[in-house]
């Protein structure tokens, strides 16, 4: 709309001004808000846990694998409450477990891109070959 009136200048400008008034408000609200230091990453825990869960359910059966890996005690059973022996990488609570369960089942989604990619996006290409 802006291009079709004004021109290309004016839809370009405003959207920088917004863009640079952005430090100035975390500047200026930088005493409400709450600063934690870094922790790290806590990817290799994630994967640690997802390894320690899936110990003892693999099976050359990929029906019972699937089965074992989708049981609905699959991440219940290695809370740390419920853990006896609880090795020494493992210093956070039954909440942490949960919110591993959840981004790994919003992760499930990324699953099917590459199916997507070779039936969609490829597909086009295999017109030109022919």
């Amino acid at each position: 709309m802006l291009k079709q009136y004004v021109g290309f200048w004016l839809a370009y400008t405003l959207p920088t001004i917004v863009f640079l008034l952005c430090p100035l408000i975390l500047f200026a609200g930088r005493n409400r808000y709450s600063r934690s230091p870094p922790t790290g990453s806590v990817l290799a825990s994630a994967l640690r846990l997802l390894r320690y869960a899936s110990r003892g359910r693999w099976s050359w059966n990929p029906v019972l694998t699937w089965k074992q890996m989708n049981a609905a005690d699959f991440w219940d059973r290695v809370k740390p409450s419920k853990v006896v022996a609880r090795p020494a990488w493992m210093t956070f609570d039954d909440e942490w477990v949960d919110e591993v369960k959840r981004g790994f089942k919003a992760c499930a989604v990324f699953c099917w891109y590459p199916i997507y990619c070779e039936r969609c996006v490829m597909s086009r290409f295999d017109l030109w070959i022919i």
